[in-house]
């Protein structure tokens, strides 16, 4: 916030988007709800999906590209050196 636009824009980013804590939510859901089904993407409902409780939302049309989802777990297993058949 040392800046002239970081003394502006953090307060108003404060009003439209939610905090870390809230963000952790929908992972926190989708791992450990019970009622949750495999495939389901949750994210917050209010505000154009950036803030609000985690709820049943749309992915975006890139997550479901199997091609790009191929090619990042296999960088990611490049990157972490664990390999899974």
């Amino acid at each position: 916030h040392d800046t002239w636009w970081g003394r502006l824009a953090f307060p108003v980013m404060r009003l439209i988007l939610q905090d870390s804590a809230a963000g952790a939510l929908s992972l926190l859901r989708a791992a450990t709800g019970p009622e949750v089904l495999g495939g389901e993407y949750y994210g917050p409902i209010q505000r154009r999906e950036t803030t609000g409780p985690p709820e049943v939302v749309t992915s975006s049309v890139a997550s479901h590209d199997a091609d790009l989802a191929s090619a990042l777990w296999e960088r990611c297993e490049e990157l972490t050196g664990v390999r899974y058949p």
